[in-house]
């Protein structure tokens, strides 16, 4: 019932937004679930008017790839007739070497979100503007969750419905049943694809922590950002060592 009243609120906005040519605020408001005006924003092209960050449509289409390619080989370890004897040695090879290490491919969107993060942040302290931490705040979550709650409503039984195979039930059922009990969890940041947003959460969370000091103190706020960095880098390395994890899908301790 959700999805029907969704989808029929979509409908009515587009018709809505075909059928009414001037703008205005309420008007606006009524277009924004149009799939008509949001389909021409999301199919737009446009030229980044910051030199410094050109580079991120590149960073992002080759960091795309390297994670489908990763991710093929992955499903491939899901197969039952792929000969795992064979998986395995060829994963662990120094030519599959990029392969192996696909599972950190994602961290450079990390790396991007926080330099955007970032140059948003300056950039409106440069134009004279306050920044309002609780908006900061705000404004990200709502962006974000409406679409996940959709997901997460999608993975709490109807995507049962959505294929059919012998191990298609099998796997989706643990999905549903854990979506149905830790749904109201996903929320506060159930589905398995979305830990990224969980963790890029986190991170926006604790950006404040080194954003206001870099502005409030140039001179201080840096040694903050090195000894995180130093930190962070030091944790990894020994979780590594201690359990004794190797690089690739088959990681063995």
């Amino acid at each position: 019932y959700v999805l029907s009243l969704f989808g029929l609120l979509c409908v009515l906005s587009t018709v809505y937004d075909i059928k009414v040519t001037n703008s205005g605020k309420k008007k606006d408001i009524l277009r924004a679930f149009s799939w008509y005006t949001n389909g021409k924003k999301l199919l737009k092209i446009r030229s980044s008017s910051d030199e410094k960050m050109k580079c991120l449509p590149g960073l992002k289409f080759l960091s795309i790839m390297w994670i489908i390619i990763g991710h093929s080989y992955f499903m491939q370890g899901t197969i039952p007739a792929t000969n795992m004897n064979t998986y395995r040695k060829a994963l662990s090879g120094w030519d599959h070497f990029p392969v192996g290490i696909s599972i950190f491919s994602v961290e450079s969107f990390f790396l991007m979100s926080g330099l955007l993060v970032g140059n948003t942040f300056f950039k409106t302290t440069e134009e004279g503007k306050k920044v309002n931490i609780f908006l900061f705040y705000i404004l990200r979550y709502v962006r974000l969750t409406p679409v996940l709650a959709l997901a997460t409503l999608i993975h709490s039984g109807l995507i049962l419905h959505m294929d059919s195979g012998p191990l298609w039930d099998k796997q989706i059922e643990q999905t549903i049943r854990v979506c149905k009990k830790n749904w109201w969890t996903t929320l506060l940041y159930c589905v398995k694809e979305a830990w990224y947003l969980a963790v890029d959460t986190q991170l926006y969370i604790l950006s404040s922590l080194f954003l206001i000091p870099l502005l409030k103190r140039p001179r201080f706020g840096p040694k903050i950002l090195y000894a995180a960095m130093i930190i962070s880098i030091t944790t990894s390395f020994l979780q590594l060592y201690i359990n004794n994890v190797t690089f690739g899908f088959q990681a063995e301790r």
